[in-house]
C-alpha cells in the first residue's frame, strides 16, 4: 500500500480506527480535516495527536473538492470521504448540494489515485437522504466506472461511531439507519474480462 487518506471527518474518530487496523502501515497515511486547528474540539485534537504519535501525518482546513491545493501531485491507494455531508438542502445548479460535493470531490480525487488506486464513500442511507448523494449520477461527469455498495459496520472500526446532528442540535444515529461505503475506480483502470464461447 503506497498511501491512503481518510478525508473531512470533523474528530478524525475514523482515521484513529483505521490506524488500528493499519498498524506499522499508518505511515503511509494521511488524515484530513476540512476545520482549521484553531476550530478543532479538545478530542479532535487529542484524536490528531494519537494519530501524529502513529507516524500519520494530520491536515487541517483540507477542502475535499480541492485536493491538489494540499497533496500537489501525490497519489493514493485510497482515498476515503466519511459521511460528506453540508448541511442543506438548497438546491445547486439544479442539484442536492450533497450531490454537487460528491461530485466534485470524484474529480479532484481522480487526479490523486495511484493505478489501482480507490475512492471510498460512506453515507447513511436513510430516507432522510433519499436520492441526496446520488451516487449513479456523480460519476457521470467524472471518468469512474459505477460505485460497487458495501455495508459499512462500525463492528469493523473499534472505538468509531457516527454522529448526526439533527435540527434540534442533537446528535444521534437512528436504529433503523443503514450505512453504505460506495467504492469508486477509474474507468481506464478496470480491466475487461472477456467470456469466451
Amino acid at each position: 500500500m503506497r498511501a491512503n487518506t481518510p478525508s473531512g471527518r470533523r474528530q478524525l474518530q475514523f482515521s484513529v480506527a483505521l490506524s488500528d487496523l493499519l498498524g506499522s502501515a499508518t505511515s503511509n497515511m494521511t488524515a484530513t480535516t476540512f476545520q482549521p486547528t484553531n476550530e478543532y474540539s479538545d478530542i479532535t485534537s487529542q484524536n490528531a495527536r494519537v494519530l501524529r504519535s502513529r507516524g500519520v501525518r494530520t491536515m487541517a482546513s483540507v477542502d475535499a473538492t480541492n485536493l491538489s491545493q494540499w497533496f500537489g501531485r501525490r497519489r493514493f491507494d485510497l482515498i476515503v470521504f466519511q459521511f460528506p455531508n453540508v448541511g442543506s438542502r438548497n438546491p445547486r445548479y439544479g442539484r442536492n448540494p450533497n450531490h454537487i460535493l460528491v461530485r466534485c470531490f470524484l474529480k479532484s480525487a481522480a487526479a490523486h489515485l495511484s493505478g489501482e488506486g480507490q475512492v471510498a464513500i460512506t453515507v447513511v442511507n436513510s430516507s432522510h437522504y433519499d436520492g441526496a448523494f446520488d451516487m449513479d449520477g456523480a460519476v457521470e461527469r467524472n471518468n469512474y466506472a459505477l460505485p460497487v455498495a458495501y455495508p459499512f459496520r462500525f463492528s469493523d472500526y473499534v472505538g468509531y461511531s457516527h454522529v448526526k446532528t439533527k435540527d434540534d442540535g442533537v446528535g444521534t444515529v437512528d436504529e433503523s439507519d443503514e450505512f453504505v461505503t460506495y467504492v469508486f475506480r477509474l474507468k481506464e483502470r478496470i480491466g475487461h474480462k472477456w467470456i469466451t464461447p
